[in-house]
């Protein structure tokens, strides 16, 4: 409702497409992957904090 959209479009798209794609994509490689970021909260230093992590391991790893 915050963005405008009416309830029965995102959950159309939410069941259609996001999980769909999260399925198919992102959950058959959960269990190789290095990292796993949850993103359950909207606490934007969390999201600098682990962005900021990645970006170092990748600049020691290639530089």
């Amino acid at each position: 409702m915050e963005r405008g959209y009416p309830e029965d479009d995102v959950l159309y798209k939410w069941n259609n497409h996001v999980v769909p794609a999260y399925k198919e994509f992102l959950l058959p490689y959960r269990e190789s992957c290095n990292k796993v970021v949850l993103n359950n909260l909207d606490t934007p230093d969390d999201i600098i904090r682990v962005t900021e992590e990645i970006s170092a391991e990748l600049k020691a790893k290639f530089c």
